[in-house]
């Protein structure tokens, strides 16, 4: 993602788009796009940022909860939530509040 799209995306609220439905099997996040039929695997991390994409969290909000509970730095976590949340947007998995 680029710098310039990164400072717009930051502080901005997604949710996860209507018809996208989830499901947790053996550690993984399964969704699958009702119109476009397509499904997709989310690793546990990406799973996080599909469950707090709810329209109340940025993606900043997103990366300081994850890096409080795995001890990272919030800014490195930043850059691959932001990079997740842009793979979701291009897959039409989610949605910009």
């Amino acid at each position: 993602m680029s710098s310039e799209k990164k400072e717009i995306y930051r502080d901005r609220k997604f949710r996860r788009r209507e018809g996208v439905f989830s499901e947790e099997l053996e550690g993984e996040i399964i969704l699958f796009d009702s119109r476009t039929k397509n499904t997709y695997v989310l690793n546990q991390i990406a799973g996080v940022i599909w469950d707090l994409c709810d329209g109340e969290n940025t993606p900043a909000q997103i990366s300081l909860e994850i890096s409080s509970a795995l001890k990272v730095d919030s800014e490195v976590v930043l850059n691959d939530v932001l990079n997740t949340i842009e793979y979701m947007l291009e897959k039409g998995l989610v949605e910009v509040e």
